[in-house]
């Protein structure tokens, strides 16, 4: 079944947008455009259609959705038994190629968290090859090529990337996706927390 509209929120950089449900999941994406093929697209179809998710491993007892004032730059707070962890959730603007940044922050108790990045190209009928990189995981279609980095190791399974990680009270983890062409050089580094800001001074400005 898919999540009602009034459940997803909007991210963006002005080029493309991400929708992000009230349950930490990035439900559509387009990248690198608007007009581009989906590489999550489980909105209009189911997960196998594509989707990356972040979110308590516990039933979910309590989830809300706001933004930072005047700015694109998207809070997700998850309640469970455990605690809570809060999802930060924002596109820089870009200088070239668009980039994705998930920040996961604990606010409350111990929460065991899981990530599971199914990215599927062209709406969900292509499925990317995995291949591990330092710090990462890389997806490939084609002329297509998607780089994950995060905090925590990721484990490969069924053409999907996956991390289960436990959040603790002040805890801080940084999970960065990068498009680009296959045949580009690797950029240089993000820093996810200079980026936040400078996100949210582009957005205050603007």
């Amino acid at each position: 079944m898919s999540t009602p509209l009034e459940e997803l929120a909007m991210i963006g950089d002005g080029e493309t947008v991400a929708l992000v449900s009230r349950r930490g999941s990035i439900e559509w994406l387009c990248l690198p455009r608007f007009d581009s093929p989906a590489c999550c697209a489980s909105l209009v179809g189911t997960e196998e259609h594509g989707y990356w998710s972040i979110a308590p491993e516990a039933r979910i007892e309590h989830a809300e959705h706001r933004y930072r004032i005047d700015t694109l730059i998207l809070e997700t707070d998850l309640t469970t038994a455990d605690g809570t962890v809060r999802l930060t959730d924002f596109m820089p603007i870009r200088s070239r190629d668009p980039v994705l940044i998930r920040i996961v922050s604990g606010i409350e108790g111990s929460v065991p968290t899981r990530l599971n990045a199914a990215f599927r190209f062209d709406y969900g009928n292509m499925p990317p090859w995995l291949t591990e990189i330092d710090g990462g995981v890389e997806m490939h279609v084609g002329p297509d090529k998607l780089a994950l980095h995060g905090s925590d190791a990721f484990e490969i399974l069924d053409n999907a990337a996956e991390a289960r990680f436990m959040v603790e009270a002040g805890d801080t983890r940084a999970f960065v996706l990068r498009y680009r062409s296959a045949h580009d050089p690797d950029p240089e580094p993000i820093d996810p927390e200079e980026a936040l800001e400078a996100t949210g001074r582009y957005w205050r400005e603007w």
